[in-house]
């Protein structure tokens, strides 16, 4: 019995090690550092933004005024510069979705993206102007996460759908609705790390053995 009980801690340890940080270690791509002005517009709105060096990206989001939910769900995709689709999700209504520090609700992808050394475009969409808020980037955001270089807004005035945000700007106020998720540098898992883990789960695999001989 105190075997089982021991491997049953072992195994909780490591379920820990792994998955605990997935969401406190994950900052928003860009923030505010007073109350951004905003608007209400149809359309797909978001920014293009630089990436230095390699950069995870753990999940999209939509800017949520006043940190009390939204009205309705909002698709936002994030692109190459180029028109490509490199991932997308839904922001639900309501307050199901996580709010990060910087006022967005996200949602995680179903597994981490690493950016490249380039150029990217995310926003997301507003199906009609009496939904939620967007914000004027007359109020460029100032607070950014380690790795990114915000580049100016990036829009797409198609009414149907989430569509590449095409019209951008690096001079004059714009809006944006989409942003990202990302895990610093710091705070991805070493080699070392995954490699522990695996030495854990041997450890379990040969106690187990043991404890039915």
């Amino acid at each position: 019995m105190k075997k089982r009980y021991s491997l049953l801690l072992a195994a909780a340890a490591l379920l820990s090690l792994t998955t605990a940080p997935a969401h406190a270690s994950i900052v928003p791509g860009v923030s505010f550092s007073t109350t951004p002005n905003l608007t209400k517009q149809i359309g797909t709105y978001g920014y293009t933004f630089g990436v230095g060096a390699p950069l995870t990206l753990a999940g999209l989001s939509f800017y949520d005024a006043g940190g009390d939910g939204l009205s309705y769900s909002h698709a936002v995709g994030l692109w190459t510069n180029g028109g490509a689709l490199l991932a997308s999700l839904t922001i639900d209504s309501g307050v199901t979705d996580l709010l990060d520090a910087g006022g967005f609700r996200y949602k995680l992808l179903a597994a981490p993206l690493t950016l490249a050394k380039g150029t990217y475009r995310v926003a997301g969409f507003n199906s009609y102007a009496g939904q939620d808020s967007q914000v004027t980037t007359s109020s460029k955001p100032d607070l950014l996460a380690p790795g990114i270089i915000y580049r100016g807004f990036a829009i797409s005035g198609n009414p149907v759908s989430m569509a590449f945000p095409s019209v951008t700007d690096t001079v004059n106020g714009g809006m944006m609705g989409g942003s990202i998720e990302v895990v610093p540098a710091a705070a991805v898992p070493e080699p070392s790390t995954y490699a522990l883990f695996s030495l854990g789960l041997g450890g379990l695999a040969f106690l187990r053995r043991r404890g039915r001989s």
